[in-house]
């Protein structure tokens, strides 16, 4: 199984930054703010002014991915525990995926009438 993740295409601060001095360069020149105001330069504001939410979005998809990939991982330990348990011969092998299932609060009362 490959563990390694690649690194993020997009560096969001440096987004933000450069998104910043774009508006500071708008601001600091009367014909670029003559152009942004012609349809053509509407449009270009328009896709500069998502930027930021755009950055939001993606910090916090990435947030989610960030808790999926530790979900994953404690899963993936539990089930490696309850192996190797079971190879050892332990009398309740299955109660290290239990465990895990239930903190996370996904295992219903089932037919060994544990939690």
């Amino acid at each position: 199984m490959n563990t390694a993740f690649p690194p993020d295409p997009v560096d969001l601060q440096e987004a933000l930054t450069s998104y910043t001095h774009s508006l500071a360069a708008i601001h600091g020149h009367i014909f670029i703010r003559l152009v942004l105001r012609t349809r053509p330069g509407t449009a270009i504001s328009t896709a500069l002014f998502t930027v930021p939410a755009l950055c939001r979005e993606a910090a916090h998809l990435r947030a989610v991915l960030t808790l999926a990939r530790l979900d994953h991982a404690d899963l993936i330990a539990a089930a490696r525990a309850t192996l190797a348990a079971d190879h050892e011969g332990e009398p309740d092998p299955l109660w290290y995926l239990r465990d895990e299932l239930a903190a996370r609060g996904q295992l219903s009362i089932g037919p060994w009438g544990r939690a």
